[in-house]
Formats: C-alpha cells, sequence, structure tokens
C-alpha cells in the first residue's frame, strides 16, 4: 500500500512504544534517508484546540481527514533533506503524525499530495 501510494519502497521497519505514543518507522536498505514515521497517542482534545495547538504555523488545513488534518513542509535538517507532515487529529480520540523526510537534496513538492493520500486511508482502515 505505501509503495502504491508514495512510490517509494521501503525496506526496514522498527516500532516502539514509549508510555501510550505508538510509533513505527520505515526506511531504505540503501541509507537512513527517506524514512517514514507514523506517531500515534491517544488524547482528548476538540478540533479548535488541535488546530491552536498542533497545527504548525504555515501549514495548510487537510479536509476530510479525521476531525481536523494539516499538512506542513518540514525543513531539511543534516543529514535529512526536506520533508512533508501530516497530522490529524482522528475520530477515535488520537493524534496522528505522519512525516517522510527526503534524502538530502530532494525536492519534496510532490509528496504533499501523496502523503495526505496516505493518511486518509491509514485514517479509514485505522491502526
Amino acid at each position: 500500500m505505501i509503495e502504491q501510494i508514495l512510490g517509494t519502497s521501503f525496506d526496514v521497519s522498527a516500532a516502539g512504544a514509549t508510555d501510550a505514543t505508538a510509533t513505527c518507522v520505515l526506511q531504505t536498505k540503501a541509507g537512513s534517508y527517506p524514512d517514514l514515521t507514523l506517531a500515534v497517542t491517544p488524547v482528548n482534545v476538540e478540533p479548535a484546540a488541535f488546530l491552536s495547538t498542533a497545527k504548525p504555523s504555515g501549514a495548510a488545513a487537510v479536509a476530510e481527514l479525521g476531525k481536523a488534518g494539516y499538512t506542513a513542509g518540514v525543513p531539511a535538517v543534516e543529514p535529512a533533506g526536506p520533508g512533508v507532515e501530516v497530522g490529524w487529529l482522528s475520530g477515535n480520540g488520537r493524534l496522528l503524525v505522519l512525516r517522510y523526510r527526503c534524502r538530502p537534496g530532494s525536492d519534496e513538492s510532490a509528496l504533499s499530495d501523496k502523503l495526505v493520500a496516505l493518511a486518509k486511508k491509514i485514517d479509514r482502515d485505522g491502526v
């Protein structure tokens, strides 16, 4: 599913949990980037509060993604290239953040729509 939507094949996965937050990271065998991270944590927050506190400055709202969602560019920070983040408040009281970081020197501009499509699939199918 991920390769079909994003066009990236990942070979390695790792998961963990700290307190109530679960995370999963996917990478390629070729190196640390690109990578894809999903973090899920239970929350009790209204959509307006989510958007005012969790949505990064400059992020765009995403329609039809949970109760409220956003997408934002992630600047390159060595050793990673630029990326895209999609965050949303699910209908079942969870905050989900999906982040794709590119290889250094990559162009992330085509990723936003693809990552939003993956987020909507995750939201519909559940994790």
